[in-house]
């Protein structure tokens, strides 16, 4: 059976999470107003019953990969704090920087992996992204983290690699995301 789980996603852009059963799955990616010729094609994509998964693709079109990301659902919100974890869907390894009044948080993330959920104090953080041998800062953006809500913050773009030996060539942008796990422990208490 073929179903569509989104249609006409623009690059950073992020569906609503779609219901279905567990199994093993094909997935095709098609560029917006095709149905021929899949850009992606990726056989035994493992969906597990019961979990809160998000595929994103990564990569340019010579060389696309899909990274199956799962949220924990055993992970819960905190009622005067946030949870957060970074995700880092760019082909480099990245340094991610939190701070805000006297607060630092920095986690090293690999290309197309995270980390786990961390607890912090809800406000407005400046978060930053380095590159993994913490030589100038790449990107630099507020984000406010608000009480009893889960987070994903996600790394997207690509990298020149001739203009990075410049310190120059990175083209990312942080993207927050309130993951469902938020949503379904709301919704479980209603």
């Amino acid at each position: 059976m073929n179903f569509v789980l989104a249609k006409d996603l623009k690059a950073v852009q992020i569906s609503s999470y779609v219901t279905g059963t567990g199994g093993t799955y094909s997935i095709q990616v098609y560029l917006a107003n095709t149905k021929q010729n899949p850009i992606l094609e990726v056989n035994d994509v493992e969906i597990i019953g019961g979990q809160l998964m998000t595929l994103a693709v990564t990569g340019d079109l010579n060389n696309l990969k899909l990274v199956p990301i799962i949220d924990n659902v055993e992970q819960e919100s905190k009622p005067n704090k946030s949870v957060v974890r970074f995700y880092n869907l760019t082909p480099d390894s990245l340094i991610f920087l939190m701070a805000s009044e006297g607060y630092k948080l920095a986690r090293k993330v690999d290309s197309n992996s995270g980390n786990k959920y961390t607890e912090i104090l809800t406000g407005t953080y400046q978060v930053g992204v380095l590159p993994s041998e913490g030589i100038g800062q790449i990107l630099n953006t507020d984000i406010k983290m608000s009480a009893d809500k889960i987070y994903t913050l996600y790394c997207v773009g690509t990298s020149n690699q001739e203009l990075k030996k410049l310190g120059l060539g990175y083209n990312f942008q942080i993207i927050q995301v309130v993951d469902g796990n938020t949503i379904i422990k709301k919704c479980a208490l209603e």
